[in-house]
């Protein structure tokens, strides 16, 4: 089952939540180049550690979408580590809570990196996503904490029912003439349904077969994973040298991307593992209890413990 778009919910600055209403979803546009990335990172507003599952349950509530229909409810996040974890060794958790038959993920936030490199380049994601966008803010600072959410249900595998917020940075708006909008000329070009949906991403200028290696192993990955659970079609990827300019643009299409990176990683062991996994937790999680859902390098074991007891 292909991921279906069931709601939607927008987020502003003061973290007012507005169900359903696409009025403030960004516009694409393509950005001029050179692009300089560090521009205005001195007035940067960092995001929020808001990892609740307020926005997702009001949401479905407010829409009476019936949450016991699904098996899980979860950000997108949480599985983005999940299927990845065949292919990675970043250690990761999840809190998991089972309420009326139906399994909550919640997000365990890791530690936020200090360091100057890893600011500066969360600061390159966001900005790039500013100039690819209508401004986010009024006074036209970047602001990640200013959010369009899209409310997808899926099935991995035949029995689990998932239900997934995932923030979708814009859309292609009415006019605007991309390869992946010809090769569907039957849909309307009025509205900003999911086939418009458009991830934008940053990966450093591909030089030599190292960092080239690096893009189709890792930074694809992740962009297939992403994309792929909240059934976006399109990537747009900014490649940036070394002193924070992006150069060079690039439309991905989603589909496309196993076949770009084969030999690197092969989806179907993704899908297969996170199946898994999802019908192992269904199986021990139970009523009542908190757990949490956790992976460790270098023992590549998943393990699920409730209070002191540990399974894996």
């Amino acid at each position: 089952m292909r991921p279906k778009e069931v709601g939607c919910y927008h987020i502003d600055s003061k973290g007012d939540i507005t169900v359903g209403s696409k009025q403030n979803f960004r516009k694409f546009h393509q950005p001029s180049l050179p692009f300089d990335l560090n521009a205005g990172i001195e007035s940067f507003v960092p995001k929020k550690d808001d990892t609740s599952l307020r926005p997702i349950l009001h949401t479905a509530d407010t829409l009476q979408i019936k949450r016991e229909k699904y098996d899980f409810i979860s950000f997108r996040n949480n599985f983005n580590k999940i299927m990845e974890t065949p292919y990675s060794r970043d250690n990761w958790a999840i809190r998991v809570v089972k309420e009326k038959g139906t399994i909550y993920f919640h997000i365990i936030q890791k530690p936020d990196r200090d360091d100057a490199q890893s600011k500066m380049f969360s600061y390159y994601g966001y900005k790039f996503e500013e100039g690819c966008t209508e401004i986010g803010t009024p006074e036209g600072g970047v602001d990640p904490n200013v959010q369009f959410c899209s409310l997808v249900e899926l099935q991995i595998g035949e029995a689990n029912n998932i239900l997934l917020g995932a923030e979708i940075d814009c859309y292609l708006p009415t006019g605007q003439k991309r390869k992946l909008q010809e090769e569907n000329p039957t849909r309307s070009q009025d509205s900003a349904d999911q086939s418009k949906y458009i991830e934008i991403k940053t990966s450093r200028i591909i030089d030599s077969d190292r960092t080239n290696h690096s893009f189709l192993r890792y930074k694809l990955l992740k962009f297939w994973i992403q994309s792929h659970l909240a059934g976006v079609p399109s990537i747009f990827c900014g490649f940036r040298d070394d002193s924070g300019f992006v150069r060079k643009t690039q439309e991905i299409r989603v589909e496309d991307i196993p076949g770009n990176a084969a030999g690197k990683w092969h989806p179907a062991d993704c899908v297969a593992f996170t199946q898994a996994l999802l019908e192992w937790v269904k199986r021990q999680v139970v009523e009542g209890e908190e757990y949490v859902l956790s992976f460790s390098d270098p023992y590549r074991d998943v393990e699920l413990y409730k209070m002191n007891h540990k399974t894996s």
